[in-house]
């Protein structure tokens, strides 16, 4: 009998453990964790001659970067952003590379502004996968290599790992995968509930 106890306090354990996984901190504290651990939280995978770069980025940033007096972490909650960049080793802007002419560029800045978001989801083991919401391109008119897109998924809990998966069609590089484990996630601290 005590044995059985045993077990189901050490059972018990193992699982709260799991799952309060991240540490609550307060927001001075969130922000000296990210600006010192975000690039830990970025992945890069360099196909041919173009690089894709994936950085994510927690719903604390997302609510410290817009956040009001009326707003809380609260309405935050289950948001997952990241920052996926396409580059060149070249110094052509990414819109135009390897493009002959303007009605080809068109082409690609519609589907970078309207159909990207067919193509990006987020996979969680056991669970179906999330499109995301919204992807929005930072317009830089030609005058850098890079694009980039951010991402927001909504209605995500990070307790378990992740997979953002994007099937690439504009550079031919295919569908590609981004993976973040548990124990990555749980390295992202959480910011506490302000008391009233």
């Amino acid at each position: 009998m005590i044995r059985e106890l045993i077990y189901i306090f050490i059972i018990g354990l193992g699982i709260s453990s799991c799952q309060s996984g991240r540490e609550f901190v307060d927001e001075s504290t969130y922000e000296t964790w990210y600006a010192t651990h975000h690039a830990e939280l970025k992945q890069t995978k360099s196909l041919e001659d173009i690089d894709v770069s994936v950085s994510l980025v927690p719903s604390e940033s997302i609510y410290i970067r817009n956040k009001d007096s009326e707003t809380t972490i609260a309405d935050y909650k289950g948001m997952v952003s990241f920052t996926l960049q396409l580059s060149n080793h070249s110094s052509v802007p990414m819109l135009k590379y390897k493009l002959e002419d303007e009605q080809a560029y068109q082409a690609r800045v519609y589907y970078y502004t309207n159909e990207i978001k067919k193509h990006i989801t987020l996979r969680q083991e056991g669970k179906e996968a999330v499109y995301a919401t919204d992807v929005i391109m930072d317009r830089n008119y030609g005058i850098s290599p890079h694009l980039t897109l951010n991402v927001l998924f909504k209605e995500v809990e990070l307790n378990g790992s992740i997979t953002l998966h994007y099937d690439e069609e504009v550079y031919n590089l295919g569908p590609l995968n981004f993976y973040y484990s548990q124990d990555e996630l749980n390295r992202i601290p959480t910011l506490e509930e302000p008391t009233v």
